[in-house]
């Protein structure tokens, strides 16, 4: 099988309360939808709990929901088999011979700290797109915000804006924006790495739920992600 770099280890790739925060994909979703090509053609890697192939579909005549899980493809062929312009593929990051088609949009969330070489996988990303095609990226932010939550995860790394930017701009892509993301977040994993939490652990699955429920509060302080943030959103564009 073609891939894009073997995953670092991973017990479990997220916490079991997360599929369940739906305000909490909303914002994510808000936060770079105004960005993407509407009415076109939507890649999405590593779709997982689906909490943004609905929400992507939304604004695009068809999404192709991927994933490299068995499993998680199975679960997701049944939610959307009566769902018109959702097709589900399982796929390691991008692999040309199950794509077989250039889109209009790519978005990869928590995605790319997996991947062990995540350069191959922008560099692909750049050819499976169409000319002005828009590359979504949003990753964690912060090494120093490294632990064990992150290996439990399978996190090979957390990134820094400009180390990003680079990567993009180096692969062919135009940066469109970039910003961290979740102010309050970097607080909370500052938090459980000194309190040593692991990802399924009651205190994380608690603050999972507590944030999601006040989600609409803690926006407010992303007028302060210019100084940091839990995650950065990166935006690439294809050039024409």
């Amino acid at each position: 099988m073609e891939n894009d770099g073997i995953r670092c280890a991973v017990n479990a790739t997220m916490s079991p309360e997360m599929p369940y925060a739906v305000n909490y994909h909303k914002w994510v979703f808000s936060s770079f939808e105004r960005y993407l090509k509407n009415n076109a053609a939507t890649l999405e890697i590593g779709a997982g709990h689906s909490g943004y192939t609905r929400l992507l579909r939304s604004i695009s005549n068809r999404v192709i929901a991927s994933d490299m899980d068995r499993n998680v493809v199975d679960s997701l062929t049944r939610e959307f088999e009566a769902v018109q312009g959702i097709e589900v593929i399982q796929m390691d990051g991008i692999e040309e011979n199950k794509l077989r088609t250039h889109v209009d949009n790519i978005v990869a969330i928590n995605i790319l700290e997996h991947i062990e070489d995540d350069m191959a996988f922008i560099k692909k990303s750049h050819s499976a797109l169409n000319k002005g095609g828009v590359f979504v990226i949003f990753v964690p932010a912060f090494p120093l915000l490294f632990s064990i939550m992150d290996k439990q995860a399978g996190h090979c790394r957390r990134y820094r804006k400009r180390q990003l930017e680079h990567a993009l701009t180096k692969n062919g892509f135009t940066v469109i924006h970039s910003q961290y993301f979740n102010f309050i977040g970097f607080w909370g994993w500052l938090l459980n790495k000194i309190s040593g939490s692991g990802l399924n652990s009651n205190a994380v699955g608690l603050q999972i739920m507590l944030f999601d429920k006040l989600a609409w509060m803690f926006k407010k302080a992303e007028k302060l992600t210019f100084i940091c943030g839990q995650s950065i959103i990166l935006i690439g564009e294809k050039k024409p």
